[in-house]
């Protein structure tokens, strides 16, 4: 899977606000995102993002 640069940029941005303006806890940040590296990994993979040949 490819990730593009600008993708990877507004979700920084948009945990950036979550972080500053929503007051979420910064480890609660740091786990979904590993949470979504380890799902990557897993059977769900196919249904988080498009299958290509």
């Amino acid at each position: 899977m490819t990730v593009s640069l600008p993708l990877v940029f507004v979700l920084g941005l948009f945990a950036w606000g979550a972080v500053k303006f929503l007051g979420v806890r910064t480890w609660i940040v740091v786990v979904i995102a590993l949470f979504g590296f380890w799902l990557s990994h897993t059977f769900m993979a196919p249904a988080l993002g498009p299958v290509r040949p």
